[in-house]
């Protein structure tokens, strides 16, 4: 199944907070259908709490998700979803979307889940295949 790497707290976003677009450069494959979320291994403290800080200034979440950091980083290798991707197309036909950053390749997503218990697996960059993996 194909999947791809996403950073922390991007990946926990599209679980817990609504995200629905996950943005890539513009040569990123123009992949629609199934896909796997895998959260990647790194972890640099200092940009998740500025990333989580500027969202509940924004209010896209609330103070809780401070308290998930631990968890959220041992997720970190681990396959934590699926969803399907409808749409893969530039953001910039999509302004007033918030999740949509400009000047990126907006991956559409529908039918988000967490896949429960995460999957250990090694991730990589762009899109790629993962096997074995079994989503109920």
């Amino acid at each position: 199944m194909k999947a791809i790497s996403i950073r922390a707290p991007w990946w926990w976003c599209i679980l817990h907070a609504g995200k629905r677009i996950e943005n890539r450069h513009l040569g990123f494959p123009r992949y629609t259908g199934p896909i796997l979320l895998h959260a990647s291994s790194t972890w640099v403290k200092r940009d998740v709490l500025g990333t989580l800080e500027n969202l509940h200034a924004e209010g896209q979440i609330s103070r809780d998700v401070f308290g998930q950091l631990g968890p959220m980083r041992e997720a970190g290798g681990h396959v934590v979803g699926t969803a399907v991707v409808v749409r893969a197309e530039p953001n910039g036909r999509y302004p007033d979307d918030y999740w949509a950053a400009d000047e990126q390749l907006g991956l559409w997503l529908t039918a988000v889940r967490e896949l429960t218990p995460h999957v250990k697996a090694k991730g990589q960059q762009g899109l790629f295949n993962l096997e074995g993996i079994a989503v109920r």
